[in-house]
C-alpha cells in the first residue's frame, strides 16, 4: 500500500477528552491557513465530528470533507487507498478501542498519533492503560505518538504528564484550558484565527504542524 497522504489519528479511550472537537478545530485551522486538501475520517462510534455537520449546519466547518466510516458495511482498504489518492492530510477520529482489523489498518498507514490527554486524578489509570496499548501499537506501526494536555485545569496535570512522559508518550508543550469556547461549534471561526499568535490554540496549532511537519 503505497502511502501519499499524510495520515494523523486522534485517539483516546478516555470519553470526555475533547478528542473529537480537537480534531475537527485542527481540520478547521488547517484548511484555513493552508493550501493543503484535507480530509476528515470519522471513524468514531459516535460521529461526532460528521454530525456536527449535518445536524449543526455550521459554515465554520465547511469546505473540508468529512466521511463517516461504517463499520459494518464500508471497506476500510478502499477508503484509505480514495484518501491517499485524493487528499495531502488526512486526520482520523477514532473510537475509544483501537481493536479490529479497520482501526488496525488505520493505524497501519498513520504517520502520528495525537492523545488528548485530561490531567485528572480519577482520569489517570485509564489515561495509563491506554498509553501502554498505545505504545505498543506505535512499536508495531511505527507512527509518532504525542500527547496534548486538554481541558487543563489547576489539579494534577504535572503529575500526569511526568507517569505518560516515563511510558513513552511525548507531550506537548502546548495546552488548551477547560473553557467555554471549546464546547460551541458557533466559536470556530474565532477559535482559529492566525491574527491571535499568542492565543493557546495557535500555540497548540504551531507546534502541531511543528510535530507533524507539515510545512
Amino acid at each position: 500500500m503505497t502511502k501519499t497522504a499524510k495520515f494523523i489519528c486522534f485517539a483516546t479511550q478516555k470519553g470526555g477528552s475533547g478528542k473529537s472537537f480537537l480534531c475537527l478545530s485542527t481540520a478547521v485551522a488547517l484548511f484555513k491557513r493552508t493550501e493543503y486538501k484535507v480530509l476528515v475520517i470519522d471513524a468514531d462510534f459516535q460521529q461526532t465530528v460528521f454530525k456536527a455537520r449535518e445536524l449543526e449546519e455550521e459554515e465554520e466547518i465547511d469546505g473540508f470533507d468529512i466521511i463517516p466510516f461504517n463499520y459494518e458495511t464500508d471497506d476500510i482498504n478502499a477508503l484509505i487507498k480514495y484518501a491517499q489518492d485524493n487528499y495531502d492530510i488526512v486526520l482520523v477520529d477514532t473510537p475509544g478501542r483501537l481493536q479490529g482489523t479497520d482501526i488496525q489498518m488505520l493505524l497501519a498507514v498513520s504517520d502520528f498519533v495525537i492523545t488528548p490527554i485530561v490531567a485528572a486524578a480519577f482520569d489517570i489509570s485509564s489515561t495509563m492503560d491506554f498509553t501502554a496499548t498505545i505504545s505498543e501499537l506505535k512499536e508495531e506501526f511505527g507512527f509518532e505518538l504525542y500527547g496534548v494536555l486538554n481541558k487543563k485545569d489547576q489539579t494534577t496535570e504535572h503529575k500526569v504528564i511526568e507517569q505518560l512522559e516515563f511510558a513513552g508518550l511525548k507531550m506537548f508543550g502546548a495546552s488548551l484550558r477547560y473553557l467555554a469556547r471549546y464546547k460551541r461549534l458557533s466559536t470556530l471561526e474565532e477559535i482559529v484565527l492566525e491574527e491571535k499568535p499568542f492565543d493557546e490554540f495557535n500555540i497548540y496549532y504551531k507546534e502541531f504542524k511543528s510535530k507533524c511537519k507539515i510545512k
